[in-house]
């Protein structure tokens, strides 16, 4: 016999044990308690994306993580565009990839390096 769980959260541990009844409602003993980690999926979207402007050419990032990232994070990746293109652009010339040139500093402020 088998059952599917489904709608489990991702890169979560699991902790499951099993039982039957009879037609005179009593229950069984119960199984062993085994354990399971499901696999990773993708992420929540970050929450509360805010900027500040620094200066003429630099703005400061802040955001909080996603509620379920489902995972490790590995990478943020900002994109951004004049806002006369209307984000998100589908023409990837528009588009400037950030990834690897930014710092993480206290709790989800980015700073560009440039």
């Amino acid at each position: 016999m088998n059952v599917e769980l489904s709608s489990l959260s991702g890169d979560e541990w699991y902790a499951v044990y099993a039982s039957i009844t009879s037609n005179v409602n009593t229950i069984g003993l119960f199984s062993p308690i085994v354990y399971f980690r499901t696999l990773q999926r993708q992420p929540e979207p970050i929450l509360n994306l805010r900027g500040e402007s620094l200066s003429r050419s630099t703005i400061e990032l802040m955001w909080q993580p996603p509620s379920k990232p489902n995972g490790p994070i590995a990478t943020y990746l900002v994109y951004y565009a004049p806002i006369e293109d209307r984000l998100p652009v589908n023409n990837w010339k528009l588009l400037c990839l950030m990834k690897g040139k930014f710092e993480l500093i206290k709790k989800r402020k980015l700073k560009t390096l440039f």
